[in-house]
Order: C-alpha cells, then structure tokens, then sequence
C-alpha cells in the first residue's frame, strides 16, 4: 500500500471517529439540557459549536481521495451501470431527475433560436462512456447512410 493511500485510510479513520465523538457529545449535551444541568443559552452556544466542528470535519472527510484502487474500480462499474441505464432512469425520473441527466451529459446552456435548440458543447466524459455504446453505432450508421448519395436509376 502507497504512503498516499494508507495517509487516506489513516486521515478517514480519524475523520469518521472524530465524527462519530461529535455526535455523541451532542447526544450528551441533550440529555444535560434536558435533565436540567445546562441552562438553555449555554446548550445553545456549545450546540453550534459542536455542530460546526462536525460540518468542518465532514467537509474534511469529503476532500479525502480515493482509499485504494478497488474504491475506483467500484465506482467506474457504477458510473458504467449507470450509463448503461441512464434511459431507464430518465424515463422513471421526475424532472428534477431529467434535469441533471440531461445536465450532466451537456454542461454548457442549451441556446434556442429559429426554432431550434443547440448546446455548445457534450460533455467529454459522457462521451466516453458512450463511444462504443450499441445505440451510438446506430445513430452513426443512420447519420453516415443518411449522407450517402444514392445511385440514379
């Protein structure tokens, strides 16, 4: 294992224990609250104080990479599932689900002029995903038919 990797795993254990203690701190700060021990306006400010401490270190746990190569390779399977049935998905969704499909796979606005609607740019990773996707090949094949002049009679 990579120092890189074992400094990830050692920063995660920390960070998930550091977690963990927070949230029991602010269990136990409750229950003083509740039996009395603390007065309201103490409990609120070591509540906010707390619950910061948390937000930072979730934040922090969040920044920390990838633990090991299978953590990648897990994820790359579930980005190719996903694109795999990203039709399912879309039809199934609501729009707030349409909408970041449609999102992810052209990050630039849509541009609506003439009647038409064009997007600058596709984004470069969908692309990828879907290079040698069966339906791709289709529309290519269409596309270069379509383009094909076609012998006189």
């Amino acid at each position: 294992m990579s120092s890189d990797v074992r400094q990830n795993v050692e920063a995660k254990k920390r960070l998930r224990k550091q977690i963990t203690e927070l949230d029991q701190k602010l269990k136990k700060l409750q229950d003083l609250l509740l039996n009395g021990v603390w007065e309201a306006e103490d409990y609120k400010e070591m509540k906010s104080t707390l619950k910061l401490q948390k937000l930072i270190a979730e934040g922090e746990l969040e920044k920390v990479g990838s633990t090991t190569g299978q953590d990648f390779l897990k994820e790359l399977e579930n980005g190719f599932v996903l694109v795999e049935n990203l039709g399912k998905y879309y039809a199934a969704g609501d729009s707030e689900v349409k909408r970041k499909i449609v999102g992810s796979m052209f990050p630039k606005n849509f541009i609506f002029e003439n009647s038409e609607v064009r997007t600058n740019e596709v984004d470069i990773t969908f692309l990828l995903f879907c290079k040698n996707s069966k339906g791709l090949r289709r529309i290519k094949k269409r596309t270069f038919l379509k383009n094909q002049k076609r012998p006189r009679k």
